[in-house]
């Protein structure tokens, strides 16, 4: 019980540091308050999808070395990309599902994939590939593939991409290494 107690003041004393202290900054960066944000694009003025339904948009989410913009629709199945400096729109799939929050950018082994879950047991890695300066093609990469039994409600991708965590049925978190997808190293329920 000591030890307890002696845990819970030093953890209250650390927190009450870090609240009451000034945050140091690193030299060269700047508080978020003195940064400026200038609006590169307008996605529903300046571009025109074909199959896009709906106003709502669910997740964006860019890869800033390709300029590329994901974007999904939880409310349809509707998921596309937007090249940001060709200001059009590279891709448009329909899924089986109308999941949100399921998709990211993410790097296995110096290449860029778009993981999208496209059925509500289903995730597809889709390869990156720059064909020329400015046109892109995304490739179903089948060894990263992912299919569950039962339903995917939530997916994602530790830091340095070795591992997807899903949870699946809403009651078991699977972990999976991306070297063997197929594969669940642990379930903890």
């Amino acid at each position: 019980k000591k030890i307890h107690k002696l845990y819970s003041i030093l953890r209250e004393e650390m927190f009450f540091r870090m609240v009451t202290t000034e945050q140091q900054t690193q030299p060269g960066s700047k508080d978020v308050k003195e940064l400026q944000f200038t609006q590169v694009l307008n996605v529903g003025r300046e571009i025109k999808f074909e199959r896009a339904t709906g106003k709502t948009m669910f997740k964006s989410s860019i890869d800033s070395d390709l300029e590329l913009l994901a974007m999904e629709n939880g409310q349809t199945e509707w998921f596309g990309v937007v090249d940001m400096k060709q200001k059009t729109a590279i891709l448009e799939l329909k899924r089986t599902c109308d999941a949100s929050h399921s998709h990211h950018w993410i790097t296995i082994n110096k290449q860029k994939y778009l993981s999208i879950q496209m059925g509500k047991n289903k995730i597809c890695m889709f390869k990156v590939v720059q064909k020329e300066a400015g046109k892109y093609e995304f490739v179903d990469d089948r060894k990263y593939r992912i299919t569950v039994m039962g339903e995917i409600n939530f997916c994602e991708f530790d830091a340095q991409f070795e591992h997807i965590l899903l949870v699946v049925n809403k009651t078991a978190l699977q972990i999976r290494s991306m070297r063997d997808v197929k594969t669940v190293l642990k379930t903890i329920k």
